[in-house]
């Protein structure tokens, strides 16, 4: 077993422990990251909102297809 192997792995193991709880609260840090990061960067808060649509449409395409995959 290689070791990026070993590394999915281990990945996997601790993603089965995560609860419907710790996700919420892994968006809520996500989120808040990024207000921080508009709040210590200016020039990000005069972005056009197209461009933030853009990206959260392409970040969300993925999971969408896994999820209506199956």
């Amino acid at each position: 077993m290689g070791l990026v192997n070993f590394w999915k792995e281990k990945a996997k193991e601790k993603a089965k422990r995560i609860g419907y709880i710790e996700i919420g609260f892994i968006k809520l840090s996500c989120i808040a990251f990024g207000l921080m990061l508009a709040s210590w960067i200016p020039a990000l808060a005069r972005v056009n909102g197209f461009w933030y649509l853009l990206i959260f449409l392409l970040a969300a395409i993925e999971p969408i297809i896994a999820v209506y995959k199956k």
